[in-house]
Parts: C-alpha cells; sequence; structure tokens
C-alpha cells in the first residue's frame, strides 16, 4: 500500500477559491486569472488552516492581517508571544518577548486547568494591546500558532473548556481579553513564525 503523501494546493485569488487535492484541479482555477495566488502544501492540516486564515482576511476588513511566512526576513523591530501548559487541561502561562534580544516584556501567572490554545490566544491580544499601547510605528507581532491567529481574526476564542472553581480566573482573563479587542486602532501584522525552518519561536519556553 502506498503511503505517499498528496498535497493540498490553496487557491486564494482564483476562479473558484478553495482547496484543491491535485495541481491539475488547481491549475484549471488559476489559469488565465489575472493576479491569482495559490501555494501548496504538504498536508490536509496546513491547507485547511491556512485556508481558514486567508478567508478570514478576504471577508472581512478587520484590524488584523495574517500572514504565513517561510523565506522571508525577520522583522527584528517586532514581538513575539507563545504559551506553555503542563496537561490539557492543566497548568497554564504565557509570555511576550522582544524579537530582537528576546528580552521578556510580560509574562503571565500560572493559571490552573487551562489549554495552550487558550494561552496563546490570550498571549496574542495581550500583545497587540501592548503594541497599540506603546504606538509602535511598526505594529509586527509573531506568533506560532495558527488556532490562536484565527480565533483573534475572528474576534472569538469560543472556547469549550467547562469553568471550575480552578479554572475560573483563567476563564475571567479570557472573557476580559475579549471585551478590550478595539477594532478602530491602526493596522496590527500578525506574522506566523515557521517552526519548521526557522526554529522555535523565541518566546518559547524551553520546555519540549
Amino acid at each position: 500500500m502506498s503511503t505517499k503523501k498528496v498535497k493540498r494546493y490553496v487557491v486564494r485569488q482564483g476562479k473558484k477559491p478553495g482547496i484543491y487535492t491535485s495541481w491539475k484541479q488547481c491549475q484549471a482555477q488559476v489559469r488565465g486569472f489575472a493576479a491569482a495566488r495559490f501555494k501548496s502544501f504538504a498536508s490536509k492540516e496546513d491547507a485547511e488552516q491556512a485556508y481558514e486564515l486567508w478567508y478570514v482576511q478576504w471577508v472581512s476588513n478587520k484590524l488584523y492581517i495574517q500572514e504565513l511566512i517561510r523565506t522571508e526576513v525577520i522583522i527584528k523591530d517586532s514581538i513575539c508571544v507563545d504559551a506553555a501548559c503542563k496537561g490539557n487541561p492543566g497548568d497554564l502561562e504565557w509570555r511576550c518577548v522582544r524579537t530582537s534580544d528576546q528580552k521578556e516584556l510580560f509574562r503571565s501567572h500560572l493559571y490552573h486547568e487551562g489549554t495552550v490554545n487558550i494561552g496563546e490566544y490570550i498571549a496574542l491580544l495581550r500583545g497587540m494591546k501592548r503594541l497599540l499601547d506603546n504606538d509602535r510605528p511598526h505594529r509586527v507581532i509573531y506568533s506560532d500558532s495558527r488556532t490562536a491567529m484565527s480565533r483573534v481574526a475572528k474576534g472569538k476564542h469560543n472556547s469549550m473548556l467547562t469553568r471550575t472553581n480552578r479554572n475560573a480566573p483563567l476563564k475571567h482573563a479570557l472573557e476580559q481579553r475579549e471585551l478590550r479587542l478595539d477594532t478602530r486602532k491602526p493596522k496590527i501584522t500578525i506574522k506566523k513564525r515557521d517552526t519548521k525552518s526557522r526554529g522555535e519561536i523565541p518566546a518559547d519556553f524551553g520546555r519540549k
């Protein structure tokens, strides 16, 4: 039995945007289409996540811009965020560092019965607020979580985590962060850290 992986092709701009399983199908959507934009991915999951991020950007005129990067130069005048969770759910924390020198700018308290997705989502919101409050000329923030980026773009986490006495402070922090999402501010660019080619994001806790 063949174990060859089937590439997925995401058509961002073409006759019919979507995800295709062959180059022939993709080519049919982009051939002769002015300013066609498309990209191949090695897995179905990567393609679906990329399409979701791009789709949100096309259909909404929100503050946040999501980008997937592989070879472009890392912008030093930026910040990075990440989260770590021991267990699922488990003890959760998140932090933010400057990309240029990895100086820690903030770190959360330790929250109980959390998930890494919640941590990465809140870290992004806190990082963006910091950029806006400091009125940075280049408002760029890096994350290694497509899930967190997608949920920020949608404006809501939609966490399925059941509230308990132990995680009530985390659920409260999540709700308060969402209330502070202000789309009237200048644009921020959220960039996806390509950890396969670039290594771990500078904000990584180094516990793997």
